[in-house]
């Protein structure tokens, strides 16, 4: 019998009821949710991280549903988690304390601590390393294992150097190589880790004739391609390349590369490569938007031929329309020598802006050579445009035939968002009158972007604007190669090219023959996507014949990393005009 205390009575229960009511205690402190902080001592960095990961019971406490049942279990086999974590790190001999217990204060919340000593970390002893087949007698391929004698050993390292094997192998043509035997053996009381590897690289494969089996394009185009000497070792480095290079010319979505080995040469070695390249959608449409305080908001439609014909020409026609410029432009291009980065284009555009400085409407053509040149992109060529333009109180027409030349070039370690990288851009053109010409000028500008990360939170970012043209007076530069500043890419806190000379007799900007502007920025992330930014920018648009100043302006901004670019709200504050004008610029894309 078993009696029970309720208020001021008691209770009597026979024997199964009491029996019940003490397998139901039991039951419910075993289902019911504790609390538990898991401490480890005695290692720490990526030897206490690894840890972590293999502990049970310290993921099951983060997640909060450990029950004393679940918790006493984990806890016994811990240490035995806690030494298979340390072997990959070559500490074999670990020795672990653990304590459980319950705070004296709440019995719903418990600890555990693990004393871990490590010992001496396990060396490499003795390095038993063999190869055979033919790169047994090629200088060329590893004579010694990726781990030495008295190294300390980590299995990472060990994985690494058997890799680094199969990748040499592949480089080289051994593409039958396997691993006959790759064995380790720990010695715990020496602490030291043997090591026997026997690598059979088999026959060694060289080129043979490259298949590319499509549909759309000539054979003959698709041959300028293939740099894969035929009689050379195979190399897996340059099939890859040739893969690469197929994807990036847009005709395929999908290209297979096989080595044919049943079709080996057994005199020469030479085996065949196969190549399946399934053609791409031959028309891709596309419609976009975007805002630029500059322009306003924007609407993008653009239609891209990936292949107008077998010899691999491509065209594209966009037409971009916001709230201050439209404009339409279509480009024919022809893939030159090398097919992917060297080709002539043919680039005719239609295009009107109109800001409070300047009404601009034009119609150009472009023919040009783009082409890869020392690192950088080199494009030069000849573009005729007829212009019609309203600055101030000056109303003008131009017809010019205009050569041009430019170089550029962006390294990023990321395109949207950069913590280290750059963009540089030069160009040259003129004009000669009476050669397709009504006036003669040369216009050099030079731009660029540089940004850095440091102190991990923080950006720096400037960036540079600088202009000239060589012409008798301002009146015989057509508008759109005067230079004007102001606007959300050059000083922040006044309007679209609202800084320039001025025109003595209006007041109105007319624009001017030179160009200096610059940027100062300091960005630093505040949480997460979201970052915080402070700015200055200087300079102006100059010219010679008329009055000039030096403008500043100030402001802060605020960033969020977008999946499409960072989004960038700018207030800016312009500081050398009476009236202090403040603007707010948004810029969606990305940083270079």
């Amino acid at each position: 019998m078993l009696n029970i205390f309720q208020g001021k009575h008691w209770y009597r229960i026979n024997g199964f009821a009491a029996g019940l009511v003490l397998v139901l205690a039991l039951f419910w402190g075993s289902v019911s949710a504790v609390e538990v902080k898991v401490t480890v001592e005695g290692v720490e960095d990526e030897l206490l991280k690894n840890v972590e990961a293999f502990l049970q019971i310290a993921q099951e406490a983060t997640a909060g549903d450990l029950t004393v049942t679940r918790m006493n279990r984990l806890h016994a086999k811990a240490p035995d988690q806690i030494r298979a974590a340390l072997q990959p790190f070559g500490y074999y001999g670990v020795v672990v304390d653990s304590d459980l217990k319950t705070d004296d204060q709440k019995a719903s919340q418990w600890r555990t601590l693990y004393r871990v000593t490590p010992g001496e970390p396990t060396k490499v002893g003795h390095v038993a390393f063999e190869v055979t087949g033919e790169a047994a007698e090629d200088e060329g391929f590893p004579r010694t294992f990726g781990v030495s004698e008295g190294d300390r050993f980590v299995h990472s390292d060990y994985e690494d150097a058997k890799n680094a094997l199969l990748l040499a192998a592949a480089g080289r043509g051994y593409l039958d190589a396997r691993f006959e035997r790759s064995r380790v053996t720990v010695d715990p009381e020496r602490a030291t880790a043997d090591i026997d590897v026997s690598f059979a690289a088999g026959a060694r494969y060289y080129f043979g004739p490259v298949r590319v089996e499509q549909e759309i394009l000539d054979p003959g185009y698709l041959e300028r391609f293939v740099h894969l000497e035929r009689g050379e070792p195979y190399d897996q480095n340059a099939v890859l390349k040739l893969q690469t290079s197929l994807y990036d010319t847009d005709y395929f979505r999908r290209v297979e590369m096989e080595p044919v080995l049943a079709e080996r040469d057994p005199d020469t070695g030479e085996v065949p490569l196969r190549v399946v390249a399934v053609a791409n959608k031959r028309d891709l449409y596309r419609i976009g938007a975007g805002f630029a305080t500059d322009i306003g908001p924007k609407i993008t439609f653009d239609w891209t031929r990936r292949w107008v014909n077998r010899s691999g020409h491509r065209s594209k026609v966009e037409l971009v329309v916001a709230q201050k410029s439209q404009s339409l432009n279509g480009e024919y291009r022809i893939p030159l020598s090398d097919p992917v980065k060297d080709y002539f284009y043919i680039k005719p555009e239609l295009y009107r802006l109109d800001t409070s400085t300047r009404l601009e409407e034009t119609a150009s053509v472009d023919a040009a050579r783009s082409s890869p040149w020392f690192g950088w992109r080199r494009v030069w060529g000849v573009q005729y445009r007829y212009e019609n333009y309203d600055i101030a109180d000056e109303s003008e027409y131009v017809n010019e035939l205009v050569p041009f030349v430019e170089l550029s070039r962006t390294v990023s370690d990321n395109p949207l968002y950069t913590a280290k990288g750059y963009r540089l851009k030069f160009s040259l053109l003129g004009t000669v009158e009476y050669v397709g010409s009504t006036s003669n000028y040369v216009s050099a500008t030079a731009s660029g972007k540089w940004v850095r990360r440091f102190a991990d939170d923080y950006r720096f970012i400037t960036r540079a604007d600088l202009g000239a043209t060589w012409a008798d007076s301002i009146q015989d530069v057509p508008g759109s190669r005067r230079f004007f500043a102001g606007g959300d890419q050059s000083i922040r806190g006044y309007d679209f090219e609202d800084l320039g000379p001025r025109d003595p007799d209006t007041g109105k900007v007319i624009g001017g023959r030179y160009l200096g502007v610059g940027s100062l920025e300091l960005e630093r992330v505040i949480e997460g996507d979201w970052s915080a930014a402070v700015f200055y920018d200087f300079g102006n648009a100059f010219d010679p014949d008329l009055d000039n100043e030096f403008m500043q302006s100030v402001g802060v901004g605020a960033r969020w990393r977008s999946p499409i670019g960072q989004i960038r709200l700018d207030l800016g504050v312009g500081i050398e005009s009476d009236d202090t004008p403040v603007r707010l610029h948004l810029v969606i894309g990305p940083d270079l």
